[in-house]
């Protein structure tokens, strides 16, 4: 199978922790699931309604979690093929999200906006957890592990920690 988007460019790319399988997003808000096997097979979600900035596979592969320029993270049911859940609104980011990391053995997504918001989602629930501006009008670029949180702004990064302390002792 060939991506023909002519009008389209791929956004970020993810591999899948456990099979010949990759996806990625593209500008144009779709995201695509290719299946390299001795049937290949792809399918698409069109869900976003902006540029799909970036994803990644959670669950051990069976689920996908993206964002998008406008403002929403969606979680994938990939086995069903539907989303399970849109995580956007008034207590959820209202600029585009340009970053997102998934915690290793929590299920939290953390997600950067181009205003500076940073917020905080339980993907297995949609739950918002959080949503704080703590950069002035900086890219963030977010990575979680499992232990901690980094933040690539270190001049505001104490005052994030002490804000994250604070979901993680509750």
């Amino acid at each position: 199978h060939k991506f023909e988007d002519q009008d389209s460019e791929i956004q970020w790319l993810d591999v899948h922790p456990k099979g010949p399988c990759f996806s990625f997003g593209t500008s144009e808000g779709s995201t695509w699931i290719y299946i390299l096997s001795n049937k290949p097979d792809n399918f698409s979600f069109y869900s976003h309604q902006g540029p799909c900035t970036c994803g990644s596979f959670i669950n051990q592969g069976k689920n996908l979690i993206t964002v998008s320029e406008d403002a929403s993270c969606k979680i994938y049911d990939l086995k069903n093929q539907n989303v399970l859940y849109s995580i956007k609104g008034n207590r959820y980011h209202k600029n585009p999200i340009i970053s997102m990391a998934v915690a290793q053995n929590k299920p939290i997504v953390a997600t950067g906006s181009d205003s500076g918001e940073l917020g905080l989602a339980n993907y297995e629930n949609g739950n918002i957890l959080y949503l704080g501006t703590h950069f002035d009008n900086d890219d963030i670029s977010i990575a979680l592990s499992a232990t901690q949180l980094l933040i690539a702004n270190v001049a505001k990064f104490m005052q994030l920690l002490k804000a994250l302390l604070i979901f993680v002792i509750f």
